[in-house]
């Protein structure tokens, strides 16, 4: 039994590298590498590896909701969300806490009661940022 294992492991060695490549991934599980790494496995939010799976999660939900996303509009960040939502949309403002933002319309912390003018907006469009906020009550009021 060991010859045959010996025998094996020659012919797998004189294939060309494709095909040993096919075997081993077919054969043996994914290495995942060292796990204790301080650095993330891509450095631009996970985009190195094709789409990341929030982004498309955050894509459905306003896609559901699409008639949702009309008149004037709030966007953290950019408008990068409701930018095919346009034929609904009679204002956008971009709001950041970020006073470099060049697409900022609005520089305030959401969290600060009264940095956003009152009953302004049809629709608050706010993806990935509600896990930043110090104070969801005063943001959820401001808003």
């Amino acid at each position: 039994m060991a010859a045959l294992g010996v025998l094996a492991r020659r012919l797998f060695h004189r294939l060309p590298d494709p095909a040993q490549a096919r075997i081993r991934r077919t054969v043996r599980p994914v290495r995942w590498g060292n796990l204790r790494r301080l650095e993330p496995v891509d450095p631009i939010w996970g985009f190195g590896r094709g789409t990341p799976v929030d982004r498309l999660y955050i894509a459905e939900f306003l896609a559901r909701h699409a008639a949702d996303v009309r008149g004037h509009v709030l966007e953290v960040g950019s408008d990068r969300y409701v930018r095919e939502h346009r034929a609904r949309i009679t204002k956008v403002d971009i709001v950041d806490v970020v006073a470099e933002n060049p697409h900022a319309t609005i520089i305030a912390d959401v969290a600060d009661v009264n940095s956003l003018p009152a009953g302004t907006f049809d629709c608050v469009v706010i993806t990935q940022t509600l896990q930043y906020v110090r104070d969801l009550d005063a943001a959820f009021a401001n808003l």
